[in-house]
């Protein structure tokens, strides 16, 4: 079977944003989240958090697109965890916000995307 051709790269914050906000409300309603309100007030208050952490490098997203659209998105931030055996600074990626149209799924987008922050964190 042949893959339909798209191409991932870094979002750019704060450009990508609302795209990274778009997509991540969408899942959260794919999940049945359906408070409206809820969901402004979290996607203002993601947005306000990226814009602030971006420029240290704890926050960073991933877009796929297809003929130019977006077809899939991916966020990342860093969070901090008590130091351990692993990681001893402490530092971890926490990922969330993956979400890929239904029409692009099972094409390897969601793959595409958690490859590229892997490579990040």
């Amino acid at each position: 079977m042949m893959r339909a051709a798209f191409s991932t790269r870094d979002a750019a914050v704060p450009g990508d944003l609302p795209v990274l906000l778009d997509f991540r409300s969408r899942m959260l309603r794919e999940l049945d989240v359906t408070d409206e309100a809820r969901l402004a007030e979290v996607a203002d208050a993601t947005r306000a958090w990226a814009r602030a952490e971006a420029p240290a490098g704890r926050f960073a997203g991933w877009v796929a697109e297809a003929d130019g659209e977006p077809v899939g998105a991916l966020t990342a931030g860093v969070v901090q965890m008590p130091p351990g055996y692993r990681v001893v600074d402490g530092r971890h990626a926490y990922l969330f916000g993956l979400f890929v149209v239904p029409e692009w799924r099972r094409r390897g987008v969601a793959s595409a995307l958690v490859r590229l922050a892997m490579e990040w964190a």
